[in-house]
C-alpha cells in the first residue's frame, strides 16, 4: 500500500516537471521564432518575415509582440486594413483579459484605426445637450445626418461641443483619423431633443429682474435685433428688452416703452425726431419735403436750414416765390464773378422785368479788354438760365453800348450792332420764359435807305426790306427806355438784389427806335 502511494507520487511529480519542461521549451521556441521574424525584417525581408510572425502568433495567440511587429509591416506596406484586421482578432482572441498583452493590443488598435467616444448616450433629452466627442486619433471629423432646419448637413472637423438646442433629431455620423490620414471605423450617434415649453420659454416672453426677455425656438434668450409679431425689438447682450434711446456705430435708435422700434415721427421730451424705415434716426436732411432735421436729429424751427431755406415756428419750410429764388441766384453769380466765364472781376449790371411777370431778369456786361466785351441775360424759369451774346466791335469798346434800349410794350430789349452783325436786334421774352431773336426783328440800318431810294434793288433786298418793315412796326414802333446799369460791387448786389429784389431803373429815350420812319 505505501509502495503504491510513493509512485503515484513520484508519478504525480514527473508530470508536472514534464509539463514545466514543456511549457518552458514552448516559450523558447515561441521567442526563438519571434527572434527569427525580427531578424529577416531587419535584414529588409518583410515576405520573409511576415509567415514566420505568422507562425508565432499560432503558437502564441494571446501573446502581443508578434501582432504587433506583423501589423506594423501591413502598415508600413500601405496594408492598413490588414493591420486593422489583425489587431482586432488579437483583441478578440484576448478578449476579457486584463493582461499587458491585451492592454497593447488595445493601445495599438486605437491608434490604427482611432474610435470615437460620445459623452451622451444615443437617446431622447428633455434638455439641450452638448455633445462632446473624444478620440485618441488625430482628428474627428462629422456630418448631420439629420437635423431641424438651418443646422448644416456637410461634413466638418469637429472643434468644439455641438449644441443641440432646437425640438427634433439630431442623427450624426462621425470618425476619428489617425497620423497618417486613414479614417477608423465610423459612428452614428442619433439624439431626439424635447424640450419643456414651460421650462425653456420657447418662443415666448418672460419677465425676470425688472425686465423683459424673449426666448428662441430653442430656449436661448434672442439678442440684438428680433422681430416679434410684426415689431422690432433690440435686446441687449443679457437677453433683456432694450427702451428708450439706443445707439448702434453711427446710428442712433428710439425703443417706446413697449420695445417697439420709432419709425417717422416721434415727440421726444418735447423735441420732434424723424426715424427711417430701418429705424435709424435721420440727420441732417429734409423730411417730408418740407421739415428739416439737424445733425442732433431734431427738427429744426423758425430759422434757416444749411442750404438756405426759412422755416416757420412749426418746422415748416417758407417756400420762396420764384422771384426770390431768381433774385438769390443773380446774387451769387454777382458775387462769385461767375456770370462772365472768367471770374473776372469789374463790370455793370442792371435789374429789370422784360416781360412782366413779376420776375427779375438780370442784364450785365463787361469790357474785358480790347475788342472784348462779355454781355449775357440771365433769366429764372425752374433753375437759372443764360443767354450769351457775342463781344462787340466798337473801337474802342465801350461798356452798355450793346444793350441799347428796353421797350416795356412789347417785352423787348433792343440789341446794338455785334460782332459780325450789322443790324440791330430785337430780343423777345415770352411769357413762358423763352428767349428769342426773331429774324424779322433783325434790321439792317446802314440798308434800309440804300434799299429804298436807290434803283437796281434785288429781290432779295427787297425781301429783306419787306421783313424789316414787319419787324419795324412789331418791335421797334413803342417807347424807348435806357436801362440803368450799376457797377458789380457788394454794395450793388446788396441793394438791388436782396429778398424780393429791386429795378435798377431805367429812362425816357424816344417814343420809337430812331430810323423806323424809313421803313413806313
Amino acid at each position: 500500500m505505501k509502495k503504491q502511494k510513493l509512485f503515484a507520487v513520484v508519478l504525480a511529480a514527473g508530470l508536472v516537471l514534464g509539463i514545466a519542461v514543456f511549457a518552458g521549451y514552448e516559450s523558447t521556441r515561441y521567442t526563438r521564432t519571434v527572434q527569427a521574424a525580427e531578424q529577416e525584417w531587419q535584414l529588409g525581408d518583410t515576405e520573409e518575415a511576415i509567415p514566420i510572425y505568422e507562425k508565432a502568433i499560432r503558437m502564441k495567440p494571446k501573446r502581443a509582440e508578434a501582432y504587433l511587429s506583423l501589423a506594423e509591416i501591413y502598415e508600413r506596406n500601405n496594408r492598413h486594413a490588414d493591420a486593422v484586421t489583425l489587431l482586432k482578432t488579437a483583441a478578440e482572441a484576448m478578449s476579457g483579459k486584463t493582461s499587458k498583452d491585451a492592454a497593447l493590443i488595445q493601445e495599438a488598435l486605437e491608434r490604427y484605426n482611432p474610435t470615437v467616444k460620445a459623452s451622451l448616450e444615443s437617446g431622447s433629452y428633455e434638455d439641450p445637450v452638448d455633445l462632446e466627442l473624444t478620440s485618441k486619433g488625430v482628428s474627428i471629423r462629422y456630418t448631420l445626418l439629420e437635423a431641424p432646419e438651418s443646422e448644416s448637413a456637410e461634413e466638418q472637423d469637429y472643434e468644439k461641443p455641438l449644441r443641440f438646442r432646437r425640438n427634433g433629431t439630431y442623427r450624426l455620423q462621425c470618425y476619428a483619423v489617425n497620423q497618417k490620414g486613414e479614417a477608423g471605423e465610423p459612428v452614428e450617434l442619433s439624439y431626439v431633443i424635447q424640450l419643456d415649453p414651460e421650462k425653456y420659454h420657447m418662443n415666448s416672453w418672460y419677465q425676470k429682474d425688472n425686465g423683459w426677455y424673449y426666448n428662441d425656438d430653442t430656449g436661448v434668450p434672442v439678442v440684438g435685433w428680433r422681430q416679434i409679431d410684426g415689431n422690432w425689438y433690440h435686446f441687449a447682450e443679457n437677453g433683456k428688452m432694450m427702451t428708450g434711446w439706443l445707439e448702434l456705430g453711427d446710428n442712433f435708435y428710439y425703443l417706446d416703452e413697449n420695445g417697439f422700434i420709432a419709425n417717422g415721427w416721434r415727440n421726444v421730451d418735447g423735441k420732434y425726431y424723424y426715424f427711417l424705415e430701418d429705424g435709424s434716426m435721420a440727420v441732417n436732411r429734409w423730411v417730408d419735403g418740407d421739415y428739416y432735421v439737424g445733425a442732433d436729429g431734431v427738427m429744426l424751427v423758425s430759422t434757416m436750414t444749411p442750404d438756405g431755406y426759412q422755416l416757420d415756428e412749426n418746422g415748416k419750410k417758407i417756400e420762396k416765390s420764384q422771384n426770390e429764388k431768381a433774385v438769390e441766384a443773380y446774387r451769387n453769380i454777382l458775387l462769385d464773378r461767375s456770370w462772365n466765364g472768367r471770374k473776372l472781376p469789374g463790370g455793370q449790371f442792371a435789374v429789370v422785368d422784360i416781360n412782366g411777370d413779376g420776375v427779375w431778369e438780370l442784364l450785365t456786361d463787361l469790357d474785358a479788354g480790347y475788342d472784348d466785351s462779355i454781355d449775357r441775360l440771365f433769366y429764372f424759369t425752374d433753375s437759372l438760365q443764360m443767354y450769351a451774346l457775342d463781344s462787340n466791335e466798337y473801337d474802342p469798346p465801350s461798356n452798355l453800348q450793346i444793350w441799347d434800349v428796353f421797350i416795356p410794350s412789347n417785352h423787348t430789349v433792343i440789341i446794338g450792332r455785334r460782332r459780325g452783325k450789322q443790324y440791330t436786334s430785337a430780343m423777345v421774352q415770352s411769357n413762358n420764359q423763352t428767349i428769342s431773336e426773331p429774324e424779322e426783328g433783325q434790321i439792317g440800318w446802314p440798308y434800309v435807305e440804300r434799299y429804298k431810294e436807290k434803283s437796281g434793288v434785288t429781290a432779295e433786298q427787297k425781301k429783306s426790306l419787306e421783313l424789316w418793315r414787319v419787324g419795324a412796326k412789331k418791335y421797334y414802333s413803342e417807347p424807348c427806355y435806357y436801362l440803368n446799369f450799376v457797377d458789380i460791387n457788394a454794395a450793388n448786389v446788396d441793394k438791388y438784389l436782396s429778398g424780393q429784389g429791386q429795378s435798377t431803373g431805367m429812362q425816357y429815350a424816344f417814343s420809337e427806335y430812331p430810323g423806323v420812319e424809313y421803313l413806313r
